[in-house]
């Protein structure tokens, strides 16, 4: 602090020093200028006077000659006008005469006569006098009117004139040297006052300014080190407090014995898959191990030899799974292992397979050696589609320990047998309805669910079944004059004015009645029955730019590729899963894209093919070409749809394609 204080005051100091010798050298500049154009001014005002002095010796001499004249010749009047302007004449030289004698040349111009001027006026040439003599002489001939004496008085006059204009005009001349020397003189001190400055800022920035700077620049560097001291001890002690962090956060998250992920990353990466099954049918499976007889291994061998079989374990189980897939342990000697993208039956193969691994190895410690073996229950989504991560750890959980009760040593699959319910959403009821003709007889109270109509509005014929279903799928009244059974999907004007489509199985009964099972397909392909396995696609679906999507046959998307998003107004593909074209595209849109996918479904044509128009997010108006493929069983029954939709911009392939707009 007290060196902080030095330094200010040091700096200050100069500082200050050097604004004053600036100070004091402007001011000696300002009154060098001064003093140059006071003593210009006056030099200018005094030969200015002198000069005019000399003139107007002459012109008095002149006017007398001329005065006298007129007045020889009897011009009165004419000697009269030329003598009054004599008179202001013979008064400005008078004046003269006196500013130059004395040296006040104004009320605040006064000169110091130098030592020739003064020996001019006063000494020998008696210069003084000799005008004042003259002035005197031609007041004299103003006031003679006697031509006798006026001719006198004139010639002795120019005789004096002749006589006086040079001593007058060395008078000027004097005047002239010596005001040069004068100007001469201050230019030397301007000169001598700009080296002075010049040298007194050479000084300044030699004894002041530089010291100052070097003591900046190294008050800077020594706050630099101590900065970049400060930060690196920040930084070090940051990385410290990362390291901590990360040790807790490792803690936190693994078991301390075996290096495994524990039960908190279990449940969070659990309930990331049953999410993203939900939405995208991205299958997984949890295998949940219990190691058999564990207890006699502490009892038998002690606890050193225990960890060991855990630790020993844990490594068997780390090594056999794939990169993808996630050992944890969730407690004692219980494990589970996580496989992601993977069916039921690879899940039970892997199973069975770890379960033989661990039997045939030999665990071998401080001279025992031992074989054991383990007791796995496992869950898969396609049996059991649970809600949350707490539903698929007790359907495991459930399995292990059947597998325990049956024997152990064996592995369990879920089954909807456990003692959870099952969670999948079950096919919703169907609702019933009874036509004859085209006119609702009969129509379920839970019509309203489907269709938002009550069956008063059906069966009262307030809304008649052809005006509710969509026009291009009337053919569906021709069945009725038919006595076969059949299946079909139709759309249906809901109440809320959106189209829907609806899932409809139609037996017939007695003559002309028919008995219509209804229910809604999207809720159909969300369930056990209704969805279609896609995983073998999924790699082609994140490498293509293609539009790539799969329908189940009640029209409903099951899944879609990364680009589809660009065509429907949903924002991200997974929102997609569940919808119909009528509720993702423009109402024309999806009466065309329907009836292309009809003939695909019945089986009219094999590969639906047309040119459509898109506008993608960005407002670009373009064009795909929309092919539509029927996917089958292995009974030959259509049991879904794969489109691909792949942009075009060639002008003669479109203008020889048939659009359907």
């Amino acid at each position: 602090m007290m060196q902080s204080e030095s330094h200010s005051t040091n700096f200050t100091q100069r500082y200050a020093l050097a604004l004053t010798l600036i100070a004091l050298l402007s001011s000696a500049a300002f009154f060098t200028l001064h003093l140059a154009l006071k003593t210009s001014e006056s030099t200018a005002l005094i030969v200015n006077i002198s000069g005019k002095q000399r003139m107007l010796s002459q012109r008095v001499a002149s006017i007398a000659q001329h005065y006298y004249i007129h007045l020889r010749n009897g011009e009165l009047s004419d000697a009269k006008r030329i003598k009054n302007s004599l008179i202001p004449v013979v008064n400005e030289m008078q004046e003269a005469n006196e500013k130059l004698s004395s040296g006040h040349l104004g009320e605040d111009i006064v000169v110091k006569l130098s030592a020739t001027i003064h020996e001019f006026y006063f000494g020998r040439m008696n210069v003084k006098k000799r005008v004042d003599d003259y002035i005197a002489m031609a007041n004299t001939v103003l006031i003679n009117d006697n031509n006798a004496t006026s001719d006198n008085l004139v010639h002795e006059l120019t005789m004096t004139s002749d006589t006086l204009l040079p001593d007058l005009n060395i008078i000027v001349t004097q005047y002239q040297k010596e005001g040069e020397a004068s100007i001469e003189a201050i230019k030397t001190l301007e000169l001598v006052a700009w080296l002075a400055t010049l040298f007194t800022l050479l000084m300044e920035v030699i004894f002041i300014f530089q010291p100052m700077a070097t003591t900046i620049a190294k008050l800077f560097q020594k706050n630099l080190w101590h900065q970049s001291s400060l930060e690196k001890e920040i930084q070090l002690r940051t990385h410290h407090l990362e390291v901590a962090n990360e040790k807790l956060k490792y803690s936190a998250s693994h078991d301390p014995l075996t290096g495994l992920n524990n039960r908190l990353n279990l449940e969070k990466e659990l309930e990331t898959l049953v999410e993203h099954y939900k939405k995208n049918r991205i299958p997984f499976a949890v295998l949940m191990l219990d190691i058999d007889w564990f207890k006699k291994v502490n009892d038998n061998y002690g606890h050193d030899v225990g960890d060991y079989v855990l630790k020993e374990l844990a490594f068997l189980l780390s090594n056999t799974i794939r990169l993808d897939d996630s050992v944890y342990r969730a407690g004692g000697e219980e494990f589970v292992i996580i496989l992601n993208r993977i069916s039921q039956v690879k899940a039970m193969e892997k199973a069975q397979e770890l379960r033989q691994i661990i039997e045939n190895h030999l665990f071998s410690m401080n001279g025992n050696d031992f074989h054991l073996t383990i007791s796995c229950g496992v869950y898969h989504p396609d049996w059991i589609e649970a809600t949350n991560n707490h539903i698929v750890m007790k359907l495991a959980d459930n399995a292990l320990y059947e597998a325990k009760r049956s024997g152990r040593n064996r592995v369990v699959a879920t089954d909807i047998s456990s003692s959870i319910a099952p969670t999948c959403p079950l096919p919703p009821p169907i609702t019933v309805i009874k036509i004859q003709g085209e006119k609702v007889l009969f129509a379920d109270f839970d019509i309203i669910d489907i269709l938002g109509y009550t069956s008063d509005n059906l069966c009262k014929e307030e809304k008649t079944l052809r005006e509710i279903v969509h026009q291009d799928d009337h053919d569906f009244f021709e069945h009725f004059t038919q006595t076969a059974p059949f299946m079909t999907t139709l759309r249906v004007l809901h109440a809320n004015g959106n189209y829907k489509i609806i899932k409809c199985e139609c037996t017939p009964q007695e003559v002309g009645m028919w008995k219509v099972e209804i229910q809604d397909p999207i809720k159909l392909a969300k369930s056990v029955e209704g969805k279609m396995i896609l995983q073998n696609f999924e790699a082609m679906m994140r490498i293509t730019d293609d539009f790539i999507y799969f329908k189940d046959r009640f029209h409903v998307f099951t899944a879609g590729s990364k680009t589809l998003v660009d065509i429907t107004n949903v924002s991200q593909k997974e929102n997609l899963i569940g919808k119909t074209d009528y509720e993702v595209f423009p109402k024309e849109y999806a009466d065309a894209y329907f009836k292309l996918e009809k003939d695909v479904f019945s089986g009219a044509i094999e590969v639906s093919r047309a040119l459509q128009p898109i506008l993608d997010n960005d407002g670009n108006h373009g064009w795909v070409d929309n092919r539509k493929y029927p996917i089958k069983n292995s009974e030959g029954q259509i049991i879904g749809l794969f489109g691909v939709a792949r942009v075009v911009s060639d002008a003669s392939f479109m203008e020889n394609e048939t659009k359907i707009f």
